[in-house]
């Protein structure tokens, strides 16, 4: 089965102290992995860039640059990640290669089979490493993603930032 965690914290301008929208649905596998709380993680987040998405290197989703900021602003080191994969199986190899405890991945449908992909190297190269995926697409399979992907360890729905950070 799968474990949903919904964190309650209370809203920014809110009094209420109504739960936040952010849901992480965890694999078994995530569940049975623990680490010291004095470990110092790090993210790398990588983004797959597909079809003419994007003509440079440099440029990065609005969404991905603003969880990588808010992660470094409390304190975590961050990595971003461009996988060109159109570009050949070597981009796919490089972005496999990247260093991290926390992978993080903005699935949409066209970048399905070069996520796996680099996924799959990760997950060789790095067994007790943690896989998020994230997006609108995502979220809305969460649990069936989960049930049919042992790649992944978790998937976040709704904003993100508090999220990846609690993670």
């Amino acid at each position: 089965g799968l474990r949903n965690h919904i964190r309650g914290t209370m809203s920014e301008g809110s009094e209420s102290g109504a739960p936040s929208s952010e849901t992480v649905l965890f694999s078994e596998t995530q569940m049975a992995r623990t680490r010291p709380d004095s470990f110092l993680c790090s993210l790398a987040m990588i983004n797959f860039v597909m079809h003419g998405d994007s003509q440079y290197r440099q440029e990065i989703p609005l969404r991905i640059g603003a969880i990588a900021a808010y992660i470094r602003h409390k304190g975590f080191p961050v990595r971003i990640t461009q996988c060109l994969a159109d570009r050949g199986p070597e981009e796919i190899e490089r972005a496999g290669l990247v260093e991290a405890d926390v992978y993080g991945f903005q699935l949409e449908m066209s970048n399905y089979p070069a996520m796996r992909a680099v996924a799959g190297i990760i997950r060789r190269r790095k067994p007790s490493a943690l896989l998020v995926l994230a997006a609108p697409y995502p979220s809305s399979l969460a649990a069936a993603i989960l049930e049919n992907e042992r790649l992944f360890d978790c998937v976040v729905s709704g904003e993100g930032e508090e999220t990846m950070l609690e993670i």
